[in-house]
């Protein structure tokens, strides 16, 4: 296009112009892995999350290992966390054919990449104490660059944050929502991928947190 006098840069038109964007926005989310989940560019990490701050459990170790870094620092939420998985999950389920499997484990890679996630989010309600854990790791994170792997070695075990009685609403609607998604898609019968056990353990942690959220 030459709008006026400049010349933008070249780009293609086309049905499936979108299919070079998926691998690489799944390989961001690959780099931002915590705990030993087959994180890319950086080594294994956060393997001692952490030391539960409210709840039942409070000044206990909690495991709240895996799931993602949320940006550029390492903390990791919930309630990003879920609505991104929420997202990865609605895209395959609308349009399963756009998502390639290009690791060879017969498991679509969005699929791959989204259970990262959702294990985590496993681990972040605690039912037996009806706690929902909503952050790991505080502002302290922001006070040093380096990279993720070193923080075991070199800091404190960061905390892993309960919400308190009556809140955390939205971020328990997040969370239920995408793993009641994932039972659906785990679920289904017709997929080589199914899993009837995975697919009912995400469903009753789904019920739990969304009772939680009411």
């Amino acid at each position: 296009m030459c709008p006026g006098n400049s010349i933008s840069p070249c780009f293609r038109i086309g049905e499936r112009v979108y299919n070079r964007v998926i691998p690489h926005t799944l390989r961001l989310y690959r780099v931002q892995r915590c705990g030993d989940a087959g994180p890319d560019v950086h080594a294994p990490c956060h393997l001692k999350d952490g030391i539960a701050r409210g709840g039942a459990e409070g000044g206990t170790h909690v495991d709240a290992s895996g799931g993602w870094h949320d940006a550029g620092d390492y903390l990791k939420f919930l309630i990003t966390s879920g609505a991104s998985t929420l997202m990865m999950l609605t895209a395959f389920d609308r349009h399963p054919r756009v998502f390639g499997d290009n690791d060879g484990n017969h498991i679509p890679d969005v699929l791959d990449e989204a259970r990262v996630s959702l294990d985590w989010i496993l681990k972040m309600w605690d039912p037996a104490n009806d706690v929902l854990y909503f952050q790991v790791g505080s502002a302290w994170d922001h006070n040093h660059w380096r990279m993720p792997e070193d923080d075991d070695l070199n800091y404190p075990t960061r905390a892993v944050w309960a919400s308190q009685e009556g809140r955390g609403a939205n971020i328990a609607g997040k969370a239920a929502a995408s793993l009641a998604l994932a039972a659906a898609i785990w679920g289904d019968p017709t997929k080589s991928f199914c899993d009837l056990s995975l697919a009912s353990s995400y469903l009753m942690a789904a019920k739990q947190i969304y009772g939680y959220g009411k």
